[in-house]
């Protein structure tokens, strides 16, 4: 499934879009909580996979979740992107339902995480 973006979703998210040739490969939205700062969404299109845009993509969330004097990320993450997270830093903590699919929650420093 590809996740759609919004215009909604680009004006109160901090949306962030990777391009390439003037063409989207990925993005990432932030969703602010009271303790946390929540990653909606991080995707990057299939054929871009392995290439280190997920790379570039966390590095400028990270970047823009200190602009924002986060402190703790949290993502309900996809089981087959868990690896990743971990990779950037991310702890697994437990499993959630998020209206029928089984997200991984997982949480990070900021200091602690990749950047």
């Amino acid at each position: 499934m590809t996740p759609k973006l919004t215009a909604g979703d680009i004006a109160s998210r901090h949306a962030t879009v990777a391009e390439k040739d003037g063409i989207p490969i990925g993005f990432y939205t932030l969703n602010e909580h009271e303790d946390y700062l929540g990653i909606g969404l991080l995707f990057v299109d299939r054929y871009i996979i392995g290439t280190g845009v997920g790379r570039l993509l966390w590095c400028h969330l990270v970047q823009h979740a200190v602009s924002l004097g986060a402190r703790l990320l949290g993502v309900g993450a996809e089981p087959r992107a868990e690896g990743f997270y971990q990779r950037m830093g991310m702890v697994s903590r437990h499993e959630i339902d998020h209206n029928g699919e089984r997200l991984i929650w997982m949480t990070g420093e900021i200091g602690k995480v990749a950047s």
